[in-house]
């Protein structure tokens, strides 16, 4: 320090009487530069006062160990929190225990036809489907659930939660009782299947989450014996009444009635497509009618007509597998007249192949598409008493240029109505005039069960 006031003392003028700098004193240097007092505090270390409001004594020099304190912390209160909610759930049981049993809700009447055509219409029966299983189980069901969920939060804590076991068997068996008699009170209840087998494998769900797969499958056994009552009746009103819409419904109940995963099932599969086969037997009868009016207006007329069976059965190929109808027969020239007067023109045809099938035969949506390979003779032959005869194809010729719009993969598709609940599941003529034609193609399905 003396060494430093001497450089300074050295360097800064001081003031002279006559007003110029001079020399500075030792006041003037203590002014400028204060002595340090060497008891106060240094900077690096400031004093801190343990009772001071907001000191920080538990802090440490090890951020791990603080996180760890936090976590331990976090994982007390999260066990307190499940603790308590288990035993607000385990009294909430023992409270309904006491309360005497009450029935599953009616089922909406939804069915298991026309269900799955439309999609708005299979959203709105999935959903109310959804909210009946939702409710049906009641107070059972949403107790039993929320007990399970509770034991099992806290023995994920580590906690031990065998209190609610017997009550939750107790539940289980109350909810058992419910779906049982569900059952017995909407047996043969077509229009009930849907809400009753969802509630019922539900029911079967939450079973098995107490490990008692014994009581699990003994429910869905009786919900596929159930469903598979509904199947013969079905079955019977396809060939009685002629309700086709049962054909995918049957197919549907099927699954469920062996939803048990038995070997055997409820429902023979083979059987039943053997009868469906059997019960969706049809008669088709095709009839062309066609008149050409010459430039000399004589008119020619011919009538061709072919009937033949059409069977059930599964198309398709790799993935896409469907049913089909389909069939095949003869086709005739029933009639062919020349109306010129005094005319002597005959015809001669042979008699032709005729290969028919019916896809998309959706009597939900009343529609359904007849697909015709041909309807000619590939020779047709003119002649008079006294000329020569003449090959000449004019049903061909007609018949490809009226229906050129409707060729499809070298056959003719010709969407129809279909009327469901009527042994005459179709009855169409198509009329088409072109040029100097003018014709109609009659398609008529008759329903033959047997």
């Amino acid at each position: 320090m003396p060494a430093l006031l001497a450089c300074l003392v050295g360097a800064m003028p001081a003031r002279a009487q006559d007003g110029q700098p001079g020399p500075l004193d030792s006041e003037e240097i203590d002014k400028l530069f204060p002595p340090a007092d060497p008891d106060a505090p240094t900077p690096e270390t400031p004093a801190t006062d343990p009772g001071k409001t907001g000191a920080d004594t538990t802090a440490t020099d090890d951020p791990l160990t603080d996180l760890r304190e936090i976590e331990k912390r976090t994982l007390d209160e999260r066990t307190q929190q499940a603790a308590q909610q288990y035993k607000t759930m385990v009294e909430t049981a023992r409270a309904l225990l006491k309360q005497p049993e009450t029935p599953a809700a009616p089922p909406p009447s939804l069915g298991a036809e026309c269900n799955d055509q439309d999609d708005v219409v299979k959203m709105l029966t999935s959903r109310l489907v959804q909210d009946y299983v939702k409710t049906a189980g009641d107070p059972e069901a949403a107790t039993l659930d929320a007990l399970i969920e509770a034991r099992r939060g806290l023995q994920l804590l580590g906690r031990e939660a065998r209190e609610s076991e017997p009550l939750e068997t107790e539940l289980a068996a109350r909810l058992m009782r419910k779906a049982e008699q569900l059952l017995r009170s909407t047996r043969k209840q077509r229009d009930k299947i849907l809400p009753v087998v969802a509630f019922a494998n539900r029911t079967a769900q939450l079973i098995q989450l107490l490990g008692d797969t014994g009581l699990e499958q003994k429910l869905i056994a009786e919900a596929g014996a159930w469903a598979a009552e509904l199947i013969p009746p079905m079955l019977g009103d396809i060939a009685a009444k002629h309700d086709y819409s049962l054909v995918n419904a049957v197919f549907q109940v099927a699954r469920a009635a062996n939803s048990a995963g038995l070997d055997t099932g409820n429902a023979d599969v083979d059987s039943l497509m053997r009868r469906i086969e059997a019960v969706m037997q049809f008669d088709l009868t095709l009839t062309f009618h066609l008149t050409s009016t010459g430039a000399n207006g004589n008119v020619e007329e011919w009538l061709l007509k072919s009937e033949f069976p059409l069977r059930y059965t599964l198309g398709g190929g790799g993935k896409t597998v469907r049913a089909v109808i389909v069939g095949e027969g003869t086709g005739d020239y029933v009639s062919y007249v020349d109306k010129e007067p005094g005319s002597k023109l005959t015809m001669q045809a042979p008699s032709f192949p005729v290969g028919a099938k019916i896809e998309d035969f959706d009597a939900c949506l009343g529609s359904a598409t007849v697909i015709i390979d041909q309807f000619y003779s590939e020779t047709e032959t003119y002649l008079t008493h006294d000329g020569f005869p003449a090959e000449l194809p004019m049903l061909q010729s007609a018949w490809i240029m009226m229906f050129e719009d409707r060729q499809s993969g070298g056959a003719y598709a010709f969407k129809v109505p279909l009327n469901n609940l009527n042994a005459t599941a179709i009855d169409r003529q198509i009329r088409v005039i072109m040029g100097v034609f003018d014709g109609t193609l009659t398609i008529k399905l008759e329903h033959r069960p047997k």
